[in-house]
């Protein structure tokens, strides 16, 4: 079983909300959980650790290990990553939030910690100048890793929070994919994985840009493939691939409207005078679409849809009878 993103974001954002002023974590994350939790920060130059994100956290010993060879950008992610399993090991709610995916409960941990680093280094007024409502392309997630104090892979994070389909946000190099956040899909895939010189990641590392439509993962250990996808991607000047993959809709990908009921068409009728709305087809002679209550100009339309009535008692005829009947079944 897995959580849903709605229950992973709500988790993030209230152990987000025990720091208080974000300012300090986002700023200089070693130092605010030295100053407000008590917890040390070390560097390890060969740091082995099962975290997604080259770190672990000791909650005996209150200390964080973070890879020494990693970027800036990257350890402040880890830290606060780090931060979150410190917090919520404490966290009785979030514990027992945990304990129903049973030993799939460490990979919803570690989707809260990654949402909750993500929060603080990419704040919702960030998130909201570069990401539009109606979710990410490849670019938007590259212009907010470029602005902000994060990491690519924390921009990839907060990306695909703003997914509004099933979808996938992939940071990769060549063929690697090194982070892949998947949003309600029936599938993943792992870090560091090796998609192949086949795959539309290897393609869009090739190239500035590039979007494809109908496209198929390929996963290489069981040659399994997806289900059909959008895919969009860009390359930065360092030879990282954001994509963004969605399945169904996209907001890159235009959508025709359908007509779900009849056309209408507007008139300016000198009778109403004012606008009038009709779904009647042109008259055959005159060419005009008549107005629902006076017909048109030489009132062709009017006549020919009057209804005729029996001579002698005034009953409305059938529309089907013939010019000739001039009375009804009871009269004639």
């Amino acid at each position: 079983m897995s959580a849903d993103p709605r229950q992973i974001d709500a988790h993030a954002r209230r152990l987000v909300a025990l720091l208080g002023d974000e300012t300090p974590f986002r700023e200089d994350p070693e130092s605010a959980v030295g100053l407000a939790f008590g917890i040390e920060v070390r560097y390890h130059h060969d740091s082995q650790s099962d975290c997604d994100f080259n770190g672990s956290y000791d909650h005996e010993r209150g200390i964080i290990t973070v890879d020494a060879a990693a970027v800036e950008s990257r350890r402040r992610f880890t830290i606060l990553h780090e931060l979150c399993h410190a917090l919520g090991h404490d966290d009785g709610e979030f514990q027992d939030w945990l304990f129903q995916f049973d030993a799939a409960g460490r990979n919803e941990e570690e989707r809260v910690a990654n949402a909750f680093a993500s929060l603080i280094l990419l704040p919702d007024h960030l998130v909201s100048e570069h990401i539009p409502e109606n979710g990410p392309c490849a670019r938007d997630v590259q212009q907010l890793a470029e602005m902000s104090f994060a990491s690519r892979e924390a921009a990839c994070v907060r990306a695909s929070q703003s997914l509004r389909a099933p979808g996938m946000v992939v940071l990769s190099r060549g063929g690697m994919v090194q982070l892949a956040i998947n949003r309600s899909l029936p599938f993943a895939i792992r870090r560091e994985t090796d998609m192949g010189s086949d795959s539309f990641f290897y393609e869009a590392s090739q190239k500035p840009s590039l979007r494809r439509s109908d496209i198929r993962l390929r996963f290489p250990q069981s040659g399994v493939e997806s289900s059909t996808l959008e895919a969009d991607a860009v390359t930065d000047a360092q030879g990282y691939t954001f994509s963004v993959l969605m399945q169904g809709v996209a907001p890159w990908v235009a959508l025709t409207s359908t007509p779900s009921g009849p056309i209408g068409h507007e008139i300016d009728c000198r009778q109403c005078d004012r606008i009038r709305i009709t779904y009647k087809a042109e008259c055959r002679v005159c060419g005009d679409r008549p107005c629902p209550d006076h017909g048109c100009s030489c009132n062709t339309w009017q006549r020919a849809n009057e209804a005729r009535r029996c001579h002698e008692c005034n009953v409305e005829l059938p529309s089907g009878a013939s010019a000739e009947v001039t009375l009804c079944d009871l009269c004639g």
